[in-house]
């Protein structure tokens, strides 16, 4: 059986890919693309 989970370590955990996860979508510029995608004018395809 598993223990219960600490409500702060989670929370922890959580920050930790969070900012992670952020600092990967500057790195890779993936916050412009998704601009590029969203400023596309999807209804003339």
């Amino acid at each position: 059986m598993t223990p219960e989970p600490n409500p702060q370590t989670w929370l922890l955990d959580q920050l930790a890919k969070s900012a992670f996860f952020h600092q990967k979508l500057h790195e890779w510029k993936l916050v412009e693309v998704a601009e590029d995608i969203e400023a596309f004018p999807g209804e003339t395809l």
